[in-house]
């Protein structure tokens, strides 16, 4: 529905911007031969399949301007159409994200909430009926927005226009987006998940090849921001989705160990039916306590141990016992 919906609005835009019908078809047909490569490779690579928004539009964008290129048709008429197209399949992609639960955000105080059937495909049984931020609907609709302001660069601007502003805004908007992703099946690199480091390599590229003030401040706002996100990471970085995994594995087991960041984790079983797990690191504050234990359970009550960086998380037994 998204590829048909974005070829129709490529077809339309490039009507009214006066394209001809060679770049009209290689912005069409070439496109779905890309993604199939790329989900191809992804799966022969994985062992299943996935798919990785920017590996896929990388590779959708790639095939038909390299046909362009090589057929001598205009390049970034092509690659504005194939960016237009890519932005609208984004957006009914990530409803579809919403429906199934993958790509799902952290638990906020409203949202949605995803079942049993949902872990049975790999949702966190830890946030089984909990409202978790709808966070794929705010990016399809981010998605939605540069779509139609792509198409209308399409028809009133100078070729690569279109792109330049597609590559930096989607960046600025994922980078964002990921600090409030919760699902863990993505590599991490000094903190910053592999979305982000591509937003920055993309918002970075657009501002060497356009040299203009907007997309060289943009570049630099999320430069800093990567800095920052690294730098605390590199503190702490206790509530990665990776490390949240693995903290609910830890608890699973009931046994004494330290995390891969460091966090001491030993659990209690009390005579209330509840159990008090206990979590020790120097660099732990009394707010990151209570927000990794948000993101983990229900209802929690954190207390301050009588150490410094040493806090009890009292929870029922069942919260365990039901994972």
């Amino acid at each position: 529905m998204g590829y048909l919906t974005g070829s129709v609005g490529v077809g339309i835009t490039s009507a009214v911007a006066g394209g001809r019908p060679t770049e009209r078809a290689i912005a069409i047909v070439a496109p779905p031969f890309g993604f199939w490569f790329a989900v191809t490779i992804a799966r022969a690579m994985l062992g299943f399949e996935q798919i990785v928004f920017y590996q896929a539009a990388f590779a959708a964008w790639f095939v038909p301007t390299a046909i362009a290129i090589v057929s001598g048709r205009a390049v970034w008429q092509v690659s504005d159409l194939v960016i237009t197209l890519i932005a609208t399949f984004n957006a009914f992609g990530r409803v579809g994200c919403y429906h199934v639960a993958c790509c799902h955000g952290r638990p906020a105080r409203f949202g949605v909430r995803y079942g049993h059937e949902h872990a049975r495909l790999g949702f966190p049984k830890r946030w089984i009926d909990r409202a978790l931020f709808p966070i794929q609907l705010l990016e399809a609709a981010a998605s939605a927005a540069l779509a139609i302001i792509c198409a209308v660069l399409v028809i009133t601007t100078m070729p690569g226009t279109a792109t330049a502003v597609f590559v930096e805004g989607y960046a600025l908007v994922r980078f964002a987006l990921e600090l409030a992703r919760g699902d863990s099946g993505r590599p991490y690199w000094h903190g910053l998940s592999e979305a982000q480091w591509i937003a920055l390599a993309s918002a970075g590229a657009v501002a060497i090849a356009c040299r203009d003030l907007g997309s060289i401040a943009g570049a630099c706002a999320l430069g800093l921001a990567g800095l920052a996100v690294a730098i605390r990471s590199r503190r702490i970085g206790l509530r990665q989705p990776r490390h949240l995994d693995e903290l609910e594995r830890a608890h699973a087991m009931r046994t004494a160990c330290v995390t891969s960041r460091g966090l001491e984790v030993s659990t209690h079983e009390l005579d209330d039916q509840t159990i008090d797990i206990v979590w020790r690191h120097p660099s732990l504050s009394l707010r990151e306590a209570r927000g990794l234990a948000a993101d983990l359970f229900a209802q929690p009550d954190v207390v301050a141990g009588s150490r410094e960086g040493v806090f009890h998380v009292i929870v029922p037994a069942s919260a365990l016992t039901s994972r």
